[in-house]
C-alpha cells in the first residue's frame, strides 16, 4: 500500500507536497524534483508497480518481499538498494524489536518498502519537511535523513539494555534471584541480534563514503561520516556490553557456587556436630554384658549431659576458629 508521494522542488528548496500515482512519471522526468514514495505492507501489485515505474531489478525485489535480509547496499547502474533497520526496545513487552525498511535511492528519487508503521521514517519525514536549503542536496540527503533517523535510535536502545544489566547486577549481589541468569541470556541473545544489524551496516557505510559515486553529493559526504561514527560507537557500545554480560554471568555462577559452598559448609558443621553423640550412643549401644554404666541408676541422664557437653565444646572451637 502506497502510504505517501511527496515531491519537493530542489532547486527552489519549496515545501514537500503530495502527489498523485498519476502525477509521478512526469515528476520523475524533472531533474529539478525531489520524490519520495514510501509503501507500507507491500503487496504484489505495489512490487509490480515499482517494477514498471522504476524498472527495479528482480532480485531487489524480491529482497523487498522476503524479510530477514542482512543489511547490506547493492549498487546499480542509476539506484543503490540498501536494507537497514529500525530498533526498539521494550523491557516489559518483547524486549528488542526491529522492522526491515528497503531503500531505493535514485538521482532525484528516494522509494522505502517496509512492514507497519515505522517511527522513524515518521521523524524523517518531519525533519524532511523541514530541511529547508538542505533538499538541493537531491536525494543522497534524504537518504541520510532517513538512516541517521534509524541510527540515532539505536543509541536508546542501548541504554536501555545498560540498565538492564545494571539491575540484574544489582539483584545478583543484593538480593539473589534465581530468574537472574534466564534474563541475562535473553540479553545476550538481544544484543547478538543487535550487533547483526548495526554490524552490517557499518560495513555499508565504508562503501558508500570510499566509493566514488555519483549518487552521493559531495556536501552530503559529511553527514554520511557522522552517521559511520555514531555506528562505530553503537558497535563498541555493543562489543562492550557482550563483555559486561560475560562478566555478569561469571559473578552468577560464583554467587551461586559461593551459596553452595556456604550451605556444605554448615551441613558439614552439623554432621559434624552430631557425630560426637552418635559415638557416645553407639559404645553404650554395644550389647556387651559387663559395661559399668549399664546398671547405673545416673547412667542415663549422665550420657546426656556428656552428649550435650561434647556438642558444646564443638560449638565453641567451630566459633574460635571462625567457622561458626
Amino acid at each position: 500500500m502506497i502510504r505517501h508521494i511527496c515531491s519537493i522542488d530542489t532547486n527552489a528548496g519549496t515545501e514537500c507536497v503530495q502527489i498523485g500515482v498519476a502525477d509521478l512519471t512526469p515528476t520523475l522526468a524533472d531533474p529539478g524534483r525531489l520524490v519520495w514514495l514510501d509503501i507500507e505492507d507491500p503487496t504484489p501489485e505495489d512490487m509490480a508497480f515499482l517494477a514498471r515505474q522504476f524498472h527495479f531489478h528482480p532480485l531487489a525485489l524480491e529482497d523487498c518481499t522476503h524479510l530477514h535480509q542482512r543489511p547490506k547496499v547493492d549498487s546499480y547502474d542509476t539506484y543503490f538498494f540498501m536494507v537497514l533497520y529500525s530498533c526498539n526496545y521494550e523491557p516489559n513487552n518483547g524486549g528488542l524489536k526491529t522492522d526491515e525498511i528497503d531503500v531505493f535511492w535514485g538521482l532525484n528519487y528516494v522509494v522505502t518498502v517496509h512492514r507497519g508503521t515505522v517511527p522513524d521514517l515518521i521523524q524523517t519525514e518531519a525533519r524532511w519537511r523541514a530541511s529547508g536549503n538542505y533538499v538541493k542536496q537531491g536525494a543522497s540527503f534524504l537518504s541520510y535523513l532517513i538512516v541517521d533517523s534509524v541510527v540515532d535510535n539505536y543509541f536508546p536502545v542501548i541504554e536501555a539494555i545498560n540498565d538492564q544489566i545494571e539491575e540484574i547486577e544489582e539483584k545478583i549481589f543484593l538480593a539473589f534471584d534465581p530468574m537472574a541468569i534466564q534474563r541475562i541470556f535473553g540479553l545476550k541473545k538481544e544484543l547478538i541480534h543487535l550487533r547483526k544489524v548495526v554490524v552490517p551496516l557499518r560495513d555499508v557505510f565504508v562503501m558508500l563514503i570510499r566509493r566514488e559515486v555519483g549518487l552521493v553529493a559531495a556536501p552530503t559526504l559529511p553527514y554520511l561520516q557522522d552517521v559511520y561514527d555514531h555506528l562505530i560507537r553503537v558497535s563498541d557500545s555493543i562489543d562492550t556490553y557482550r563483555d559486561l554480560i560475560a562478566s555478569t554471568i561469571d559473578a552468577y555462577l560464583s554467587t551461586v557456587a559461593n551459596r553452595t559452598n556456604e550451605v556444605m559448609r554448615r551441613l558439614t558443621i552439623l554432621t559434624t556436630m552430631l557425630m560426637t553423640p552418635a559415638v557416645v550412643s553407639g559404645i553404650y549401644g554395644m550389647n556387651f554384658e559387663f559395661m559399668p554404666e549399664l546398671h547405673w541408676v545416673h547412667g542415663y541422664p549422665m550420657s546426656l549431659v556428656l552428649m550435650l557437653a561434647l556438642i558444646l565444646i564443638e560449638v565453641i572451637a567451630f566459633r574460635r576458629f571462625g567457622y561458626l
